[in-house]
């Protein structure tokens, strides 16, 4: 199942960033061919943070272990949550075992209204990211473009890239 979100000129971007750029190069009337160019931020839609995004050193994407992003999942739904906690993914697991998390919060709506960024999303507490190293687990992904909420320090990055957990 491809969870990607399509990427456009009035896509939500990260403050300060540039939005995508489609050209159409050349076209099939005139030149016999189609070809088009993109220029966008690697931080643009769905996209993967590799460790060196926020570790010096760090691992870059064709560095990771790429199949740790196929395979099954378990998609929890926090729909009215402010802040994903260790506490609330603890409950939603429950007893299962689980090697890859995505959440599915009310950040999926942000990407249909505008493409104004919005700073309130939900993102991952720094507890809940320690407790995600702890069991194990080797993806997380949420429906936004950080795993962090905006006002909070980078250490929940650092701690889930340090131990390369890929975010998605």
């Amino acid at each position: 199942i491809d969870i990607s979100v399509q990427i456009s000129p009035k896509i939500p971007i990260w403050p300060e960033t540039t939005p995508p750029e489609i050209r159409v190069m050349k076209n099939v009337e005139k030149d016999g061919v189609n070809v088009s160019s993109i220029s966008m931020d690697l931080h643009t839609g769905t996209h993967i943070d590799s460790p060196l995004h926020f570790v010096k050193n760090g691992k870059t994407i064709e560095q990771l272990n790429l199949e740790a992003l196929i395979g099954p999942c378990l998609v929890i739904n926090l729909e009215g949550e402010q802040l994903i906690t260790k506490e609330i993914i603890k409950c939603k697991i429950g007893n299962r075992v689980v090697n890859k998390l995505l959440f599915k919060t009310d950040n999926s709506k942000l990407w249909t209204r505008t493409d104004q960024f919005y700073k309130d999303y939900v993102g991952l507490s720094e507890c809940a990211a320690k407790w995600v190293v702890e069991k194990g687990i080797d993806l997380v992904g949420i429906d936004y473009l950080s795993i962090q909420a905006f006002k909070q320090p980078d250490k929940v990055h650092i701690t889930l890239l340090e131990n390369e957990v890929i975010i998605l």
